[in-house]
């Protein structure tokens, strides 16, 4: 009786060592998917982010150097003459156009809109409104950026 069980009880037990494989194996693999998705998602995650601050410094660098360009510093008063006047609610006026070449932002072009306009009573001066525009290139993603600032002159 004894050598009869024997012979029996590893036919009936087999495959079920390779379904168990099949199915760690399976899991396994899923997990390892997971975490791939997750790291390729963070990755992305900081160049988005990267390229957003980089794209926002684009911007803001714009709109510094057309503030110095309309107030100098060997001046009193503003160049008036960078911003044509008011005619509608965005300026459209094209002042600065540039493709930056700084370490960084050499993927980077920027754009500056400026409109003007002339305060009337009570007030004295000038009104101005600047869309500082920067848009920077990473590969597939276009990143882009607007800041609009407003300055005046001599408001009394």
């Amino acid at each position: 009786m004894c050598p009869r069980t024997a012979l029996t009880l590893p036919t009936r037990q087999r495959g079920a060592a390779l379904v168990i494989a099949i199915f760690v194996i399976v899991v396994l693999a899923l997990i390892g998917l997971t975490v791939v998705k997750l790291i390729r998602d963070s990755s992305d995650s900081t160049i988005t982010e990267v390229y957003g601050t980089r794209t926002e410094a684009a911007a803001r660098s714009a709109a510094e150097v057309f503030l110095t360009q309309l107030f100098p510093l060997t001046s009193n008063t503003a160049n008036s003459s960078l911003c044509p006047a008011r005619v509608n609610s965005v300026p459209q006026s094209l002042v600065l156009q540039q493709n930056l070449n700084a370490v960084g932002l050499d993927r980077c072009t920027i754009n500056v809109y400026c409109d003007r306009l002339s305060l009337t009573a009570p007030y004295a001066g000038d009104h101005y409104r600047i869309l500082a525009q920067a848009q920077c290139n990473a590969g597939d993603f276009v990143f882009s950026r607007q800041l609009l600032l407003e300055a005046s002159d001599g408001i009394d």
